[in-house]
């Protein structure tokens, strides 16, 4: 389910020495000791929410992360940069953590207006019922391009969708899709995709250990001739990325 995101900058945080409050002081009384914020010295982030009067305010949080530094933001175009953030995996890696807030797409920054070329990532979805996958030839403004992209947790189906424009309109049309027979997507089962772009035809790729691809799509379509390369996040679902490899 949706729910509302909130992001506070590390420039708007005040450190202070927990040790000198004085708990008896009046609110105004309060002392506090000017430090240096440690990111590796933090052991517990209190927040206070302050309702307004005669009124009563709840608050939930899934998950409360605190980065050292967002620079990993500027290797990608996003729309909202709520959509990318780091996580670590079940080996206890640093990897991209995506969920689908504020965005749906991301293209890597440095490649751009290509045409010919494959591309590939290593994927985890981490949730049931939600797709993710590759953005091949995209635009992250419009979100128009064409995408490859993957069932969710014990699921089996597999998509090659394109969304364009039609009569100034976006336009969203599955091109193929298909189920992969004896196949389940897992937890704790990274898969890795791969998209081989040339001319009109695409052709779109899984592997269960970054070696050996099985092709699961083609399609020759003319309606998108160059862009970006990226990852895709739909249905509310949430997508951990890795290992992407870029050739032409």
């Amino acid at each position: 389910s949706f729910g509302n995101f909130l992001q506070i900058a590390k420039i708007k945080l005040s450190p202070f020495n927990a040790a000198v409050i004085n708990l008896e002081a009046s609110v105004s009384a309060v002392k506090k000791e000017k430090i240096t914020l440690d990111w590796s010295g933090i052991d517990r982030v209190g927040l206070e929410l302050t309702s307004r009067a005669n009124s009563t305010s709840t608050v939930y949080f899934d998950s409360l992360i605190a980065l050292q530094s967002e620079d990993y933001l500027d290797d990608w175009l996003v729309v909202n940069p709520t959509f990318l953030n780091l996580s670590k995996n079940n080996q206890g890696r640093i990897v991209l953590g995506v969920k689908n807030y504020g965005g749906s797409v991301a293209l890597v920054k440095k490649i751009s207006g290509v045409n010919d070329f494959t591309f590939k990532a290593k994927v985890q979805p981490k949730r049931s019922g939600a797709r993710s996958g590759l953005f091949v030839r995209g635009d992250y403004k419009t979100t128009y391009g064409y995408y490859f992209l993957i069932d969710g947790l014990d699921g089996n189906r597999w998509q090659i969708q394109k969304t364009g424009a039609a009569s100034g309109k976006p336009l969203t049309e599955i091109v193929k899709n298909g189920i992969i027979s004896n196949f389940m997507v897992e937890e704790k089962k990274p898969l890795w995709l791969k998209a081989e772009i040339k001319g009109k035809n695409l052709k779109f790729y899984l592997s269960t250990n970054g070696t050996s691809y099985t092709l699961l799509g083609e399609a020759n379509d003319t309606d998108i001739s160059q862009g970006g390369v990226g990852i895709a996040v739909l249905d509310a679902g949430v997508t951990e990325f890795d290992e992407f490899e870029f050739s032409q």
